[in-house]
């Protein structure tokens, strides 16, 4: 994830330029967008541990219990024309 937000931030103006053209936007609501994807990367990976990691929990019954995730992945996004960006990515990644 970290490694797709640096290759966006890379190529933040080109792909701002690009929402632009294809949508009519303003060019500083496209950069917002790209920039607003490169930010959702690190939130996305915070929410991911929050929810995700191993965690063992003492039950009322004097036990243990255990909760574990397994992840299957991301099926498909249909995104909207109006932020062809940001509601992929949001869409995609854990909140």
């Amino acid at each position: 994830m970290r490694r797709f937000a640096n290759e966006v931030r890379k190529a933040n103006e080109a792909f701002a330029e690009l929402i632009a053209r294809e949508t009519g936007k303003p060019l500083w609501e496209a950069r917002t967008e790209v920039e607003a994807v490169i930010n959702k990367v690190e939130i996305s990976i915070r929410a991911y541990a929050d929810r995700t990691g191993q965690r063992k929990l003492d039950s009322a019954l004097q036990g243990t219990s255990a909760v574990r995730h397994k992840p299957h992945g991301v099926m498909a996004v249909l995104g909207p024309t109006i932020s062809p960006r940001t509601c992929p990515t949001a869409t995609s990644s854990p909140r």
